[in-house]
Parts: C-alpha cells; sequence; structure tokens
C-alpha cells in the first residue's frame, strides 16, 4: 500500500509539473506571438518570390541553352496586355511560342502576380515589370534583364536583402518611365539590346547581384513613403 501510494503521489507530482510547463509556454507563445508571427510570414512571403525567381531562372536557362533562344528573343508578354507582367507590348523579336518565358510550349513557367504583397499605398498591382538597367556586380556595363515588381511591403523586402546577405538597404530608383531602360513597357525594338543609361545606385552595397530590394528614399525611414513604386523587390534574368 505505501508503495501504492507513492507512485500516484509522483504520477500527481508529474501532472503539476507537466500543466506548469504547458501554461509557461502558452503565456510566453501569447506575449511574443504578434511580432514572431509578422516575421515568419515576412519571411514565407520573400522565400515564396525567391521559388518564384528560381523558376524563372531554371526556364531561362533551359530556352537559352538547349532551345537556342537568344536573350533578347525571350518574351514574358503572355495572353493579353498585363496578364502577367504590366506591359501591352509583345516582344517582336520572338514568333514562336518557344521563346515565351510563360507559354507551356515555351518556358512553361507559371506566371504569378503577388497582388497581396504589395503595400497599403503601394503601386503596381503585384504584376512585375520587365526592366532593362545596369546592376552593380551582375555583369558589364551593358544593360542587364530584370524582373521588378513595385510597392512591395517594406518588411519583405528587407527579408529578401537579409536572405541574400544585404546588410543594408539599397537605394536608387529603377527607371520607370516609358523611355529608354524599359523592357516591356514601350514597342520593344527588334535585335539585340539597346544601351541604357539607367543604373541602380548602390551606396552602401557594392556588388549586388541576383535578387535585391531597392528603396526610393535615401534612407530607412523614407524607404516606403518617398514614392509609391517603393519599395523594390528586383531579379536579374539576365547579366550582361
Amino acid at each position: 500500500m505505501t508503495k501504492q501510494r507513492g507512485n500516484i503521489l509522483f504520477l500527481i507530482l508529474l501532472a503539476v509539473v507537466l500543466f506548469a510547463a504547458l501554461a509557461y509556454a502558452v503565456t510566453s507563445s501569447m506575449r511574443g506571438g504578434g511580432k514572431d508571427a509578422g516575421s515568419e510570414k515576412a519571411s514565407a512571403m520573400a522565400s515564396e518570390m525567391m521559388n518564384y525567381f528560381t523558376q524563372i531562372d531554371t526556364a531561362v536557362q533551359r530556352m537559352m541553352l538547349t532551345g537556342g533562344i537568344k536573350d533578347y528573343e525571350l518574351n514574358f508578354y503572355y495572353k493579353s496586355g498585363d496578364n502577367i507582367v504590366s506591359g501591352i507590348y509583345d516582344n517582336v523579336n520572338c514568333t514562336e511560342n518557344r521563346c515565351r518565358v510563360f507559354d507551356p510550349e515555351g518556358g512553361g513557367v507559371n506566371g504569378r502576380v503577388f497582388t497581396s504583397f504589395i503595400r497599403d499605398s503601394g503601386t503596381g498591382g503585384g504584376r512585375a515589370r520587365m526592366v532593362l538597367t545596369t546592376v552593380p556586380g551582375a555583369g558589364t556595363s551593358q544593360p542587364d534583364l530584370i524582373m521588378t515588381f513595385y510597392g512591395m511591403r517594406k518588411d519583405v523586402c528587407t527579408e529578401i536583402n537579409r536572405q541574400m546577405g544585404l546588410n543594408d538597404y539599397v537605394y536608387g530608383a529603377i527607371g520607370l518611365s516609358n523611355g529608354s531602360g524599359m523592357y516591356m513597357n514601350t514597342p520593344y525594338p527588334a535585335g539585340p539590346f539597346a544601351s541604357s543609361t539607367n543604373s541602380v545606385s548602390v551606396a552602401p552595397n557594392v556588388g549586388i547581384a541576383g535578387t535585391f530590394c531597392v528603396c526610393g528614399g535615401s534612407t530607412p525611414a523614407t524607404c516606403d513613403t518617398a514614392d509609391p513604386f517603393y519599395p523594390a523587390i528586383s531579379h536579374v534574368i539576365i547579366a550582361r
């Protein structure tokens, strides 16, 4: 009997300890849950965009290496204007479906519109713009082909930079006007990429390449207030 009473007492004490530990864990989670949940959501959204860029990179490389598609023949226009990327002009250098990145006969990428990723007063509707601009560290002084999403959430933007090892914001506008430097928002010229005077200012960052977030303002405080198009998340598709 004494042994049984001892076992019962031990089980009761064990249950009390486990209940206290559970209560502490739940309380701690409720206290820090808001910040952690927000950070985790931004991280998940950033990873989702990075995965999308990887799909596009894989398709483009396959199209160019095994399909013989030239960089200036790549076509991001699909079915109708603003269907996937922002722009109403088709690429005149592409005359077959096999050079269309989002066509099943071409790159076969399932195009995305990141509507839920834009900030409250952002502009761009979550559709990418294809831009020709020089990105330091990506290639030569010739314009690089990049995919840019404008007016994105600041937390997603900074998480992109964190994942890419950039410890500060990248400052400088990526050409928005319908002039030189744009790839899909003006009639695309026949032949190879033309030169572009557009460039990305990278102070204090040097040698950016791949994927990065750009602020329109000159300080972190003005990153999402200086211009409704910013922050902007960009990905280098073709480095020239």
